[in-house]
């Protein structure tokens, strides 16, 4: 399904098999000490994943602590690159299965950002 959505299977495959691995436990602690930084001033973080990847990566990597909202692009662009197309939202495959946006992509990553934000309140 995947390879169908950016049209390069090999990329794809390449991709699945680069995020189910373990998390770099650098990065991981990095991730934490931001989340625990921003938390402590008693500020909310926003996180939001790559577009059409899954969400639970982040979410296991930095918890459900109060404060953090989660922004879940992937079931959006999925949609959007299926009704579309894959070079309506994406310039690239920098990630292999997603790449730098185009404006649609900038737009509909805005807008599932602006609406994870209005519906934390």
């Amino acid at each position: 399904a995947l390879a169908s959505l950016t049209g390069d299977k090999k990329m794809a495959e390449k991709a699945v098999s680069m995020r189910s691995g373990m998390f770099n436990p650098l990065t991981a602690a990095n991730y934490r000490r931001i989340r625990d930084m921003v938390l402590g001033r008693g500020k909310r973080l926003v996180c939001s994943q790559y577009p059409l990847r899954p969400l639970e990566p982040l979410r296991l990597m930095l918890g459900t602590a109060n404060g953090i909202i989660y922004v879940d692009n992937q079931a959006s662009f999925q949609a959007g690159v299926e009704r579309e197309g894959y070079e309506s939202y994406f310039i690239d495959r920098f990630g292999g299965d997603f790449g730098h946006c185009t404006k649609k992509g900038n737009e509909l990553l805005a807008r599932n950002i602006a609406h994870a934000v209005l519906a934390s309140f």
